[in-house]
């Protein structure tokens, strides 16, 4: 169940062909003069492909004394925390721009 909600690749509703399609819209932003070799969108998310691909599902399907699944727990904590940090990038580089405050006076 594991390898089919978190890792098939061919399946729309894994996070994995998720992770893949938003890199293939990621690819198609405008580049952000940042000075990296990457854009930070194409980090994040080669960040999380990259956890995705080094999880060991055995691992993330065991479970703990209390009947919990922690490794699977703070795996999707890492991705949440990932995705959140997609959107303020996406936000900051391309949907972000309003013009600085400004003092308003009356003359």
């Amino acid at each position: 169940m594991l390898d089919l909600l978190l890792s098939d690749d061919t399946n729309p509703r894994s996070v994995a062909f998720q992770l893949a399609r938003l890199g293939e819209h990621a690819e198609e932003l405008p580049p952000v003069a940042t000075g990296a070799a990457l854009q930070p969108e194409t980090e994040v998310l080669l960040r999380l492909t990259g956890l995705l691909r080094r999880a060991d599902l055995t691992e993330l399907g065991t479970r703990d004394v209390d009947g919990r699944l922690p490794a699977l727990d703070a795996m999707l904590g890492e991705i949440v925390a990932g995705l959140a940090d997609l959107s303020l990038s996406l936000t900051r580089n391309y949907l972000a721009h309003a013009a600085p405050p400004r003092l308003v006076t009356s003359a």
